[in-house]
This record gives C-alpha cells, sequence and structure tokens, in this order.
C-alpha cells in the first residue's frame, strides 16, 4: 500500500494577484512595480514559490523567467483566438483526442505553471482570464481541480473500447504529443491542466484505471513539475510509476537553469531508477534561450543527466507574442551549433505554424526540422529521419526529410548505439517440433522446461509466463529510451497457427522475442538467416513492416536462401559426443543454414562458431557474400549442446572480448585474437530451472553494450558487475530473468539498427 502525502495545490501557487510575489518579481527583472501590476491586472499568471525563491537567490536567470511572466507588448496583442483548437477525432468532449492509436487525456484543468509560449495552441488573452478563474478553483488536496468524474470515466470507457489505442498522453496543455488531437480541444483554448496539479490521492486512482486497459502500453505524462514545483515529485508517486512499467514522463526545460539545480536533478535520477524515461520538450523563445550557447548548454545537460533532448520546437506566434519569436537565420545558427553535439544529444527540430513561407522548414546538420511530427511515439517510435513535413496547412501529403546518416548503420557489436529493435512476446507458441532443441537442451532438462512454458509442446505460452516477460521487455525499452536509444518493435504476430511447405508442416511457430537471433546487420544491410528450426520458418513477417520502411530510407535488405529443411538436412543417426570425442552436430551439409545470433562482429572481422543451427555452407555462404573485404573466423566450440554465440564470444569495446572459459578452449582461439584482451568471464549466480527454462548456465554473458563503456547486465548477476567495474566498464543492471523462458536475454532480444562508428579494421 503506498502512502499518499497530502498535496495543497492553493499554497504551491504564487499567482498575479499577490502584490508581495509582484514585488519581489519586479526587483528580480528589474522592471517597475507598476508595470508589473498593470500586466498582471490584465494578463494573469501562476508561478512557484520554488522559481521564484531560486529567482531571488540568483539561481535562476531572468531570462528563464521570462518564459513565464507576461510583457506590456503582449497587451498591444491581437485579441482573437490564436487558434480555435478544434479538435480530431474527439471522443469524450473536452477530454479525450485519439488520432492514429494515439490519444490525449484531460484529468485537470489546473496548471502549476503558465508559459507564455506553448506547443500547444493558446487562448486569447480574454480566454486566458477564464481559463485562470477556473483553473484556481481546488481544494487542499488537489481533488476539486479533477474535471467531472462522470466525464472522466466516459473518457477511459472509451479508451476501453479502442484496443487500437495504445498510447495515452496526459497533457499538461503545453505538448504538442503526436498528433493534433493531442493539443487540442480543451473550450478554454488550452487542451488542458498539468496531470500534477493534482494530489497522489486524487489522480493515482484514475491512473490505476488507465493502466489496467490490457491495450495501453505507454502512458506519458506531460508536466512541469520537474523544472518548476519539484518537490510534487514526491516518494510515493515515484514508487507508483515503479510499479507500472508503462510511464513516461515530458519535461519542459527551456532554459539551463531548469535542469541545472540540485533538487531538480535529484528527481529526475529518481525517475530514471524507477525505470521511468525522461523526455524533453523545449521551445525556443526570444530573450530566453535564443543564442547557441544557452540551447547547446541545456542539450548538455539533458545527455549528461540522461533526459532524452527529444524536440526542439520553432513556434509562429501570433501578434500578442511576436517579441518571443526567434528568426530564421538565428535557428539556422543554433542548429548549426548542435550538429557539434554527440547524437544522443541533439533533439529534433519541428517547426510548427500556419507560415507559409516557412512551411519547409529550416535544413541544419544536427536533425531536420520538421512541420510537425506525426510519428512519433512510445509505442513504435521511429528514428529522426522518419518524419515528415507538411507540405501546406491544408495538405494532407507530405515528403520524408531524410537525415544524410544513413537509417541503418552497425558495423560491431560496442559503437554508440543509437537505434535499436526490441521484441515481444505476445502471442507466442512453444513449438512442437523439436529436433533442434532435442539436441541443445541437456534431457533432464527439457520436460521441466516445457511444463513450465507452455505445458505442452504445441500450445502458447502460459499467460502468467508471458505477462511477466512483457513486463521484463518495458523495463528494457525504458532503460534503453532512458540512455538516449531510440526503439523500434516488430508487429504483433499470432504463433499458434500451423504452417509448412510441401515437404513438411509444423503445428505452431515460436515467437517474435528474440530478432538477434534472426536477422545479421553488417553496415546498412540487414540479412535475413537461413535458419534450420522449422518452427521459426516464418518468424521474419513480425519485422516486414520495419525492413521495408528501412528500405525505402536507403538500407539493403538480403535474404539468404531459404533452406528446404527436408530431412536430409538432419542426421537421423546423431548421437551426442561422448567427452573426448570431436565434436559433431545434428545438422549435415545438404544445404546452408545459420543462426544470426551465432556470429559476433568486430568490423571487418566476424566471428563463429560450428553449432547445432549453424553448418560449414551458411558460413561460407555469409563470406561469399561479405566478400574480400571481411574476413570470418570460426571458433571451436567445447559445448556439446551449441547453439549462438552470444554466450560463450561477446565483444565489449575495441580490444577487448568477454570469453567463456567453459565453452571456449583458451589455447585454440584463432590467432588474431593474440592481440585483444581476453576478459575471462566468472560464472554466474545460478536461476532456477523454472525460469532459466531452455537456457545455459552462461546466460548472464548475454549482455548489450551502449557503446565502449555501458554494457546492460542481468541485475542479480553481482560477480559479473563487479567484474565489469574491475576492467573499466559501466554496468547497467536491469532486472530481465522473467524473460529467459522465450530463450534469450539482452542480446537476444534486441537487434542493433544503427550504431554511431565507421567500418574499420580492429586487428
Amino acid at each position: 500500500m503506498l502512502l499518499l502525502r497530502r498535496y495543497d495545490y492553493r499554497r504551491a501557487m504564487l499567482r498575479s494577484s499577490h502584490l508581495a510575489a509582484l514585488r519581489r518579481l519586479a526587483q528580480v527583472t528589474g522592471r517597475s512595480f507598476d508595470d508589473m501590476q498593470e500586466v498582471a491586472r490584465r494578463i494573469p499568471f501562476e508561478l512557484t514559490p520554488f522559481l521564484l525563491q531560486r529567482a531571488e537567490q540568483g539561481s535562476y536567470a531572468p531570462a528563464a523567467l521570462r518564459q513565464f511572466l507576461p510583457d506590456l507588448r503582449e497587451l498591444e496583442g491581437d485579441s482573437a483566438s490564436v487558434d480555435d483548437g478544434e479538435s480530431v477525432g474527439s471522443r469524450a468532449p473536452g477530454l479525450l483526442h485519439v488520432r492514429e492509436g494515439r490519444a490525449s487525456l484531460t484529468l485537470t484543468h489546473a496548471r502549476l505553471v503558465a508559459p507564455r509560449a506553448s506547443i500547444a495552441p493558446r487562448a486569447s488573452i480574454q480566454q486566458a482570464v477564464a481559463s485562470t478563474n477556473v483553473n484556481n478553483v481546488s481544494d487542499a488536496d488537489g481533488e476539486g481541480a479533477l474535471v467531472p468524474a462522470a466525464q472522466l470515466a466516459q473518457a477511459l470507457a472509451d479508451i476501453a473500447r479502442d484496443s487500437a489505442i495504445q498510447d495515452v498522453l496526459l497533457s499538461s496543455g503545453d505538448s504538442r504529443g503526436d498528433s493534433r488531437g493531442d493539443s487540442h480541444g480543451d473550450s478554454r483554448g488550452d487542451s488542458g491542466g498539468d496531470p500534477l496539479a493534482l494530489s497522489n490521492r486524487a489522480l493515482f486512482p484514475w491512473l490505476e484505471r488507465l493502466v489496467a486497459i490490457p491495450h495501453v502500453r505507454a502512458v506519458r505524462i506531460d508536466s512541469h513539475a520537474l523544472s518548476a514545483h519539484p518537490e510534487r515529485i514526491d516518494d510515493a508517486f515515484v514508487a507508483f510509476l515503479k510499479e507500472h512499467p508503462v510511464f513516461w514522463f515530458y519535461a519542459h526545460f527551456n532554459h539551463p537553469d531548469d535542469l541545472d539545480h540540485p533538487l531538480v536533478r535529484r528527481k529526475v535520477a529518481q525517475l530514471l531508477s524507477a525505470g521511468v524515461p525522461v523526455m524533453n520538450q523545449c521551445v525556443l523563445l526570444a530573450g530566453v534561450n535564443d543564442d547557441p550557447a544557452t540551447v547547446t548548454r541545456l542539450m548538455e545537460l539533458c545527455y549528461f543527466s540522461k533526459v532524452q533532448p527529444y524536440r526542439l520546437y520553432v513556434l509562429d506566434h501570433p501578434r500578442r507574442t511576436a517579441h518571443l519569436a526567434v528568426s530564421e537565420a538565428r535557428v539556422r545558427e543554433i542548429g548549426n551549433a548542435l550538429a557539434s553535439l554527440a547524437s544522443p544529444a541533439q533533439p529534433l527540430l519541428v517547426h510548427l505554424g500556419k507560415d507559409p513561407a516557412r512551411q519547409e522548414g529550416v535544413t541544419v546538420p544536427a536533425r531536420s526540422i520538421v512541420q510537425e511530427d506525426r510519428a512519433s511515439s512510445p509505442v513504435g517510435r521511429g528514428a529522426a529521419s522518419t518524419a515528415q513535413s507538411t507540405q501546406s496547412a491544408q495538405s494532407a501529403q507530405s515528403t520524408p526529410v531524410v537525415d544524410a546518416a544513413p537509417v541503418v548503420n552497425s558495423w560491431n557489436e560496442w559503437d554508440p548505439l543509437e537505434e535499436v529493435i526490441v521484441g515481444r512476446v505476445d502471442q507466442a507458441s512453444f513449438p512442437a517440433w523439436d529436433t533442434i532443441n532435442e539436441v541443445t537442451v541437456p534431457r533432464d532438462e527439457w520436460g521441466p522446461a516445457v511444463r513450465a512454458m507452455s505445458g505442452e509442446l504445441g500450445k502458447p505460452y502460459l499467460p502468467e509466463v508471458v505477462a511477466r516477460a512483457s513486463r521484463a521487455v518495458e523495463r528494457l525499452v525504458h532503460l534503453l529510451e532512458a540512455e538516449g536509444v531510440t526503439v523500434r518493435r516488430p508487429d504483433p504476430v499470432d504463433y499458434s497457427r500451423p504452417f509448412g511447405t510441401p515437404d513438411w508442416t509444423v503445428t505452431s511457430g515460436f515467437c517474435a522475442a528474440n530478432p538477434r537471433d534472426i536477422c545479421l546487420v553488417v553496415g546498412d544491410e540487414i540479412i535475413e538467416a537461413p535458419m534450420p528450426d522449422r518452427s521459426r520458418y516464418f518468424e521474419t513477417w513480425a519485422y516486414r513492416a520495419l525492413f521495408k520502411e528501412y528500405l525505402k530510407k536507403g538500407a539493403r535488405w538480403t535474404a539468404a536462401p531459404r533452406p528446404q529443411l527436408t530431412e536430409a538436412q538432419f542426421d537421423a543417426n546423431y548421437r551426442m559426443p561422448a567427452k573426448g570425442e570431436r565434436m559433431r552436430y545434428v545438422l549435415t551439409e545438404f544445404e546452408p543454414t545459420f543462426d544470426a545470433a551465432e556470429f559476433a562482429r568486430c568490423g571487418r572481422d566476424l566471428f563463429v562458431q560450428r553449432s547445432h543451427v549453424t553448418n560449414e555452407l551458411g558460413i561460407q555462404w555469409l563470406q561469399q557474400h561479405l566478400g574480400d573485404g571481411f574476413r570470418i573466423h570460426v571458433l571451436e566450440s567445447r559445448d556439446p549442446h551449441a547453439i549462438h554465440l552470444d554466450s560463450t564470444f561477446v565483444p565489449l569495446a575495441a580490444g577487448r572480448v568477454l570469453v567463456n572459459p567453459t565453452y571456449l578452449d583458451m589455447d585454440r582461439l584463432p590467432s588474431i585474437l593474440k592481440k585483444w584482451d581476453l576478459l575471462i568471464a566468472p560464472e554466474g549466480i545460478a536461476t532456477p530451472l523454472e525460469t532459466r527454462c531452455l537456457l545455459s548456465g552462461w546466460i548472464h554473458l548475454n549482455v548489450l553494450s551502449l557503446d565502449g563503456e555501458r554494457i546492460i547486465v542481468e541485475k542479480r548477476q553481482e560477480p559479473l558487475i563487479r567484474a565489469l567495474e574491475a576492467w573499466g566498464f559501466k554496468p547497467i543492471p536491469c532486472d530481465f530473468e522473467d524473460f529467459f523462458p522465450f530463450v534469450g536475454a539482452f542480446h537476444c532480444a534486441t537487434l542493433d539498427i544503427r550504431r554511431r562508428g565507421p567500418l574499420q579494421s580492429y586487428f
């Protein structure tokens, strides 16, 4: 049971009616008190004591304050509404807006702060006055600020009925979200208040109902709390988010001082530790952050705090806030400065507005500027280079904006990871065809593993096994996103259906959990492996939509010769080699076969092992396909159950490889490895068989390198974590054991799409 702290929303606010606060603001900003009072009388505003205290202490620059304080020039603006706020696909009027599988939901009209320029369309001055009067109505618990319960219940019922909705944005009225429906629709001209203007007591029951909807896979909390009122991110709130691994947090850091404060950074770290990715949406504002040094420093602070910079917005302002507009020349200058940052520190520049002269956007080296991005969300989000630029305000046609960098680029296992595919366990079945499994799993483990996973061959995995594994996958996705990696997901496929070829049939497939097994990425080419397991014959179908997308953007997509997998492919008289006998495998050389997970990439050199899924013809085919510019080195395994190299030989960085001393003979390694540091892996902490299932006792070596230092590793494997630290790496623990019944770990469950680095020879 979580303890709920009472939250007094009224005491958290300093409003324009507070004369003492106005006098203090006038002193801090250098404005006259009379001017401040006149502006505040006609344009009400809200500010938190945290921000005012920081301004008085000198830790919050006057430039940062300008994003919240009105200006005399705003009184000269047009009183007409900037945008009529017409909603798209509205369900519950004023609360829920749906488009393309994403929804925006308003829980409250109360706000923590009211920025002068919003990503969402803003109301007129008269509407703002009315909005503020309504927004200020709240009780001591922040519960009175909730929209009527009946309307919220209707909105949640609408979401529950629409199984296409996987992604829900809890709008603060200052988030663009991913469709126009995310940012329009409130009758006050603003799409909603800040969800964290509500108390935990008021907020949690509605969040519980939302996350209980099975098809809702991501919930984005859009809030100014981190920068304006970090105390609101209390322990109970963080614990609640950690308990439900579907949450994302969208922050609004517009100035370096918004993030550069010990309490703010501590709250960011709490969210990240709870597995909640923190994304930043920044708006370019004249006099606030419209110089390259300020924006560059902000993005660096985000990057080093593990806040994903995400988006940098350029707005077309109405006349009343025209003084906040940033010139196109200055935008170009800022873009050029951002290009010098590491790729994860570069936001996507997005132009929002209706000025036809700026419809095409501004091209900068850092990332593409687009008119409005509608393709990006935590569920199936694409790379920045997939964004599209709207040709006109009325036209639905769009033209792709392609970065100069290739969309697919991965030459090794350790260059900085920028984009990755993470598998899914939905609708998985344990295959009935077991020829491969029978020779890769010790016989005494086979029966218990089957009972633990599905209870019977050819049947779907047990629901509780799938549910636990799904939560583990979401933890990994959240971690990757928090580390600045773009995550893509395959399509759901029902693997319980039978299929076959003219020569054979099987009663079910397997799953889409392990993309590393089925595809090998070499540079800009995706190679489908000719796998010998009949139950995995069509496993790539879940990934075809992604591969077609990459193909259209310049990647190469190749399928190795599809094997017939007749009985001639398998040795009917196969017998496991006894100790001391030469290794032999169930595969014949009838046709080339290999699993992609048998290969480890080190630039121009690849390493592979012969196994029960990879034969000599398969290795020969890949060598001939890659050509003379690459060399493939065969490792001799001592494991009679050999399958997949990524728990045996794991390159971690240039010149350094983690090796399994049980499966590899250190004296018989290829001579080329004499130039490398061989890091002898420690034995792992034992995982119970009912969890480990078909995996070897060395599955803890199946790690994922984010770059030459950061490595994702199983949380319980403390000996390996300590060893990695001693070797100078930075292990990132993640609880992933519940994924093990799907026969893989971090490396298996992912497929590198883009790592930042060129083709090199490391030997």
